[in-house]
């Protein structure tokens, strides 16, 4: 590493100090190079410390600069976690907690910011461990590392966490977010999220509620949308349900986002033996009258839903226990104490199948 002195007009020596222990490092400057450099070739924990500098004019020496102090990491090989809490993307004027987390006990953790501000919890404070940001502000969005240290060797640190990107959101329109061809999907089939926006973004953000990952992607631009951006997704298991939302930023301020879309459940299906269907009146409805469709099935479900041609219709609606083990729902369009189909139009054409 290199540390730069800037020196005054007609300074013929400057002078590197190491407050503790006491080594100096002496050069004399030739030419009329402003900046004097002291290179320190494969760092070590002897080079950590407090550094000032002075210099000699007129046979005199100046006073001492202020002070540099220079932090080795890796000292302790023990690598800290950091999480957010309740998660790292941060609704703006809201609160978060960063939690640096280690299996060796250090007195005082420190919390960087962007590899240059240095939060400091010292041991005298109970969850030492943790840092309260609130409320949130734009500017506290940014990358987060966190590191250990002991009162004996405050400048020997440990390694640093894997980085934590803090995201505040709140400050855009939101988007629009949809699946193609159905959030409803089959076991290892891949399916396509779509985001959208009038606002012009550079770029999209997909998060699954409670995972700690994000998905970025570049926009594109349509004809009927100002900003669109496809994630795929899969193929899909059991890890990938959820719920999702997706964000919408600017590329001049990658940590500042959007409202957050309205939600999107993605649900995983064929994993069971699949239930049966059946209209109670027939499968032909006169427009305008009231039709009731039941999902029944011998294995015990808590829950039904209704789908059809890849679009889900009405609610997930309580499964009824039957005798012998077997259970079953009556779906349907209409009111969900009727739980009929209700109306039928030249809109409501076949192709009905129901999941659990």
């Amino acid at each position: 590493m290199h540390l730069q002195v800037r020196r005054p007009p007609g300074v013929t020596h400057v002078r590197l100090v190491i407050a503790d222990p006491k080594q100096w490092d002496e050069r004399i400057q030739h030419g009329a190079r402003e900046v004097v450099e002291f290179s320190i070739r494969s760092v070590t924990r002897v080079n950590a410390g407090v550094y000032f500098c002075n210099y000699l004019k007129e046979k005199t020496w100046s006073g001492q600069s202020d002070p540099l102090e220079l932090m080795v990491t890796g000292v302790f090989m023990d690598m800290p976690s950091l999480t957010a809490l309740p998660g790292p993307n941060v609704t703006s004027g809201g609160h978060v907690t960063l939690l640096c987390q280690t299996v060796y006990h250090y007195d005082i953790f420190l919390l960087s910011k962007d590899e240059r501000n240095v939060f400091i919890q010292v041991y005298s404070h109970q969850d030492h461990n943790s840092f309260l940001i609130s409320p949130v502000k734009w500017t506290h969005g940014g990358t987060y590392r966190c590191y250990g240290t002991s009162k004996q060797h405050p400048f020997l640190w440990s390694l640093p966490s894997k980085p934590l990107d803090l995201l505040v959101t709140g400050f855009f329109t939101k988007p629009s977010i949809w699946t193609h061809p159905s959030s409803l999907v089959n076991l290892q089939r891949s399916v396509t999220v779509c985001c959208a926006s009038e606002v012009v973004f550079e770029k999209f953000l997909l998060h699954k509620e409670g995972d700690g990952q994000y998905s970025q992607q570049a926009v594109e631009k349509l004809p009927a949308v100002k900003a669109w951006a496809d994630f795929s997704v899969g193929p899909v298991t059991s890890a990938h349900v959820g719920t999702y939302r997706c964000y919408g930023s600017h590329n001049h301020s990658p940590y500042t986002w959007s409202h957050p879309s309205d939600p999107l459940e993605l649900v995983l299906t064929g994993v069971h033996k699949k239930p049966s269907l059946r209209a109670h009146a027939g499968h032909v409805v006169s427009s305008g009258e009231d039709m009731t469709l039941c999902c029944h099935s011998e294995s015990s479900f808590d829950m039904y839903h209704l789908s059809r041609e890849g679009d889900a219709l009405g609610s997930w609606l309580p499964a009824v226990q039957r005798h012998k083990g077997t259970c079953q729902v009556e779906l349907g369009w209409g009111p969900p104490e009727k739980q009929k189909l209700r109306h039928v139009s030249r809109i409501d054409r076949p192709g009905v199948s129901c999941c659990s």
